[in-house]
């Protein structure tokens, strides 16, 4: 009991170094339980008049984007760098405009270890996206794509070798999509965002990410592809928020 109240005790002071909950009137515990059972359910409404205590869905939406929002630039290094990346990107429909979602998977541990998202798909987007991958987790040596052009400009600027492939390895990223679309359905024309806000995007997908990476079970791997401790999902889920949260 000590330990688990020394953990939340970390949690929070962890949240106000960064600005994040100053102001408690509902107890972060239920704030950050609320969000975890978010993840698991895709509606902000359902999860709120689950709570024990008058709480708008608004008040869900905006402590996962708080949470989103503080750690979306650490994320990538807590789950460590790749050799081998395998990286696709797919359209999503959000606040009711296309967007494409960008992503690389390591195929053994099957971690992402980088996310973007952008307005359009080029060559100069998928090389600001591999540059933001370096900048982050480091280069990996060996690039693994389905051979869109634009990788193959991307990846000959930056002098990184690349392997063009279908199926293999290559499903596992296409699985991971498939992961998102399933759990994103909320992002049509009713997410409450403004049209294209990307920055918003992103924050819904760096909580997400954190929890595929560091909580959620994989079936195949019969754990979450870089466990951090924590033997349930809400015990790992607790241990990931501090972990995330001590990064600076």
């Amino acid at each position: 009991m000590k330990a688990h109240t020394d953990l939340w005790d970390k949690i929070e002071t962890a949240l106000r170094l960064r600005g994040i909950f100053i102001r408690n009137k509902i107890p972060l515990p239920l704030k950050l339980l609320a969000v975890f059972r978010y993840l698991l359910n895709p509606s902000f409404r359902t999860i709120s008049r689950s709570l024990d205590i008058n709480v708008s869905h608004v008040a869900v939406w905006s402590w996962l984007h708080k949470l989103g929002n503080s750690f979306m630039d650490t994320i990538f290094r807590l789950a460590g760098p790749a050799n081998v990346v395998v990286v696709d990107e797919t359209e999503v429909n959000f606040g009711g405009r296309h967007i494409f979602v960008w992503a690389a998977i390591e195929p053994e541990s099957r971690k992402i270890v980088m996310l973007w998202a952008t307005h359009v798909r080029s060559g100069i987007t998928a090389l600001l996206f591999f540059r933001k991958l370096i900048r982050t987790v480091g280069a990996p040596e060996l690039v693994i794509t389905d051979g869109g052009p634009w990788y193959d400009y991307a990846l000959q600027k930056l002098g990184i070798r690349h392997v063009v492939m279908s199926g293999d390895v290559r499903n596992y990223i296409e699985r991971w999509f498939e992961t998102l679309k399933d759990r994103a359905r909320c992002f049509d024309v009713y997410y409450p965002t403004k049209k294209g806000d990307l920055r918003v995007l992103l924050e819904w997908l760096t909580v997400f990410v954190l929890y595929y990476n560091h909580v959620r079970y994989h079936q195949t791997l019969k754990r979450p592809p870089v466990p951090l401790g924590g033997h349930r999902e809400y015990e790992r889920w607790e241990v990931t928020l501090l972990a995330a949260l001590s990064l600076s």
